[in-house]
């Protein structure tokens, strides 16, 4: 599906314009400023375009960042045109990044994706095994593009080790160890493992979420909110304990996914 797909690198500001032209495609907003952009990838950064002939169709864009000691690739915008969606691109162009960023001495990527996003979180964690390691609540505070508007902006940040052999996927769910589930009108809701005093042992716990969140925004906002407000909870609880987003696994219907969250040894 992806044969005629070329992914390469990006140098000049003629190549980043057409960046912008994705940019408002995507979101519907304005576009991160041409000499911005330029400055980043003579820096340290790295952006690449996924082409179909001379028509850019996806892109990915990251500069570098540093803390607490640690310097890294910040892979900040990843966009693919919705005609082209499906079609691995995103993975293309985020190991095409990565296998960069390796030549370059980067030994860690990290990116921000909504945690309501499942598609998003198929690929980072399912097909690029990295981890979803930091819960973040309205992590850029009030979004207007189309996809964010209206509620907050809670973000995973993931950190994708590059020279490090990824955990062993979790393949199934354990239900005596699911923690946000929903009832029979399809509505999240705490489960009584969740509502104990504390957890049970176990170093691995599963949220549910919805495959279809940009439909149920735009159907019933107050179920949306019920969403991210829900998740959140079970989220921050669960990483405040040193537990962190693996996997996710779907139902056999592809109606619904659970996050595993597996505790970490750091």
């Amino acid at each position: 599906m992806t044969g005629n797909i070329d992914v390469r690198q990006l140098f000049t500001t003629e190549e980043l314009a057409k960046t912008q032209e994705v940019e408002r495609a995507v979101w519907n907003m304005e576009p991160i400023p041409l000499h911005q952009s330029f400055t980043a990838i003579k820096n340290g950064g790295i952006s690449l375009g996924a082409f179909d002939g001379d028509k850019m169709v996806g892109y990915v864009y990251g500069f570098p960042g540093f803390s607490n000691g640690k310097v890294y690739l910040c892979s900040h915008m990843l966009g693919i045109l919705p005609e082209y969606r499906g079609l691995q691109i995103g993975k293309m162009l985020k190991i095409e990044q990565a296998n960069i960023a390796r030549e370059l001495g980067y030994s860690l990527m990290t990116w921000t994706f909504d945690p309501l996003e499942s598609r998003n979180a198929h690929l980072n964690l399912n097909k690029l095994r990295a981890r979803g390691a930091v819960y973040s609540p309205d992590h850029y505070g009030e979004l207007t593009d189309d996809l964010n508007q209206g509620l907050p902006s809670d973000r995973l940040i993931i950190e994708w080790s590059l020279n490090e052999q990824p955990l062993e996927p979790i393949s199934s769910i354990q239900k005596d160890y699911v923690l946000l589930d929903i009832d029979a009108n399809g509505e999240p809701y705490m489960t009584e493992t969740f509502q104990q005093d504390t957890l049970p042992l176990s170093n691995v716990f599963f949220v549910k979420i919805p495959l279809n969140f940009q439909d149920i925004k735009q159907d019933n906002f107050t179920l949306a909110k019920k969403w991210r407000l829900m998740t959140r909870k079970v989220f921050v609880h669960l990483f405040e304990k040193g537990y962190q987003a693996t996997d996710v696994i779907f139902t056999n219907d592809r109606t619904w996914g659970y996050y595993a969250l597996k505790q970490i040894d750091l």
